[in-house]
Parts: structure tokens; C-alpha cells; sequence
């Protein structure tokens, strides 16, 4: 009978590992979510007036998305701070200058949560310590209360992200060696021309040095600090 697992281009926002299951050729749809006992049935005539091919899966993904985002998947605790990944064929950039000082063992950390099409749409966190000539890929963990540590061995992440807010830790290093001086952060948001899910959002970010917290946007002044290019900010 043959349901369709984790098929992003009509699941959108509801997708999942377990989500299926099938759509209709006059544009139907249906998607069941068992992880919010959910289903979205869709009910549509494709073919009226002629039978010329046409496609419904931009409507399928917006009721998709929008009852996803009804339901609240996205956590409480990174519902304020940074928004990208919401729309198709972008690049967003958030960043921010930091001073790491001359003997630095500085960490990034980030509350973080992604639902991003796997391995079409990527969030990627990078820092250059040559304002910008070139930009080093941020290795780290993600860890969750309620999850099983997760690495980011390239600085990029994608997939549902199990529908938890994440903490990341990112050590700032280049190959193993401690990055030092004026350096900038980025996390990129990179979207594909057609599905995505709900985007990704970052809520507190810092930066510590042992016991100094170099960067905190839990204080507004830092806050301001940060510059964001297509990632919006709520609150």
C-alpha cells in the first residue's frame, strides 16, 4: 500500500521520520503525524477544467506548515531570538564580532532548534579570524535534556532535529587550534527553490572563555551587537 515516509514535499512543516503517507491524483493529500496524532486531509480537483499536469504540493506544504505551526512544535525556550529558513532560495546570515584575546579557549554556545529539508537546507556555523578572507567551519555537540548528544563534526547541520530545542557547544578552533584576536561569527541558513520546513531558530547566544562571558545576548546591549541579513527577530 506503499505510504510515503519523511516526504518533505508535501509534509513541510509536519515532516518527521514516522510522518506519511500519500497523495491523490487530483491533488488530495493526506499526512499523518503520529508523534502529535495529527492528520491533515486535503481536498482539492486538480484536473478541473482540463487534465493538463499541474501540482498542488505548494498548497499541500503551506496547510502542512501551518498546522505544524498551530500545534507548537517549535519549543517555547527559542521562540524569541533569530528566524531563518522560512522561505524558498535563500541565504540569511547571522553574525557577530567578538574579541577572544591572545590566549583564548574561547567556546560558542547557541540555543538552537532546526527543521530543515535533509540535506537541502543547511544551517552553518563558521568564524574568520581575517575579517573575512577565510571562514573555518565550527565542529562541536548538540545536547538535549531529553535526546542523545548529537555531533556536528562539520559546522553544518540539517534534518527535523527531532523536534527539540538543542544547546550546542562549538569550540572556537581552527583544525584543533584555539582561535584568538578579533574574530566574527556567522550561522547561514541556506534554502533550496522549493520544500522547506520550519526554518531554524537561535535564541541565546554566548560566548565564554572559562568564567569570562564574553558575549551574551540575554543582555540587550550585546544583543544589539549581533547583525542579522535575512534572519528575523522575535520576540
Amino acid at each position: 500500500l506503499g505510504p510515503e515516509l519523511e516526504a518533505w514535499f508535501y509534509h513541510a512543516g509536519l515532516t518527521s521520520p514516522y510522518s506519511g503517507t500519500h497523495t491523490g491524483f487530483t491533488g488530495t493529500s493526506m499526512v499523518i503525524d503520529p508523534l502529535t496524532d495529527t492528520i491533515v486531509i486535503l481536498l482539492a480537483n486538480a484536473v478541473h477544467p482540463t487534465r493538463e499536469w499541474s501540482t498542488t504540493s505548494v498548497t499541500r506544504r503551506e496547510v502542512s506548515s501551518c498546522v505544524a505551526e498551530a500545534l507548537g512544535l517549535v519549543p517555547e525556550q527559542v521562540r524569541e531570538g533569530w528566524h531563518a529558513g522560512h522561505e524558498d532560495e535563500t541565504a540569511a546570515t547571522l553574525s557577530v564580532a567578538v574579541d577572544l584575546g591572545a590566549d583564548s579557549a574561547a567556546d560558542l554556545e547557541l540555543e538552537l532548534f532546526t527543521h530543515l529539508e535533509t540535506a537541502y537546507d543547511l544551517l552553518t556555523l563558521e568564524a574568520t579570524a581575517d575579517g573575512g578572507s577565510t571562514w573555518v567551519p565550527l565542529a562541536g555537540q548538540l545536547t538535549a535534556p531529553d535526546g542523545e548528544p548529537v555531533e556536528v563534526p562539520e559546522g553544518q547541520i540539517t534534518g527535523w532535529g527531532a523536534h527539540r530545542a538543542w544547546h550546542g557547544e562549538f569550540p572556537l578552533a581552527d583544525g584543533g587550534q584555539p582561535l584568538s584576536g578579533e574574530i566574527e561569527l556567522r550561522a547561514t541558513v541556506t534554502t533550496d527553490a522549493q520544500v522547506r520546513g520550519l526554518g531554524a531558530r537561535i535564541g541565546r547566544i554566548r560566548v565564554r572563555d572559562g568564567d569570562r562571558e564574553l558575549l551574551d545576548t540575554d543582555r540587550p546591549d550585546d544583543a544589539e551587537l549581533v547583525e542579522a541579513d535575512g534572519w528575523v527577530r522575535t520576540s
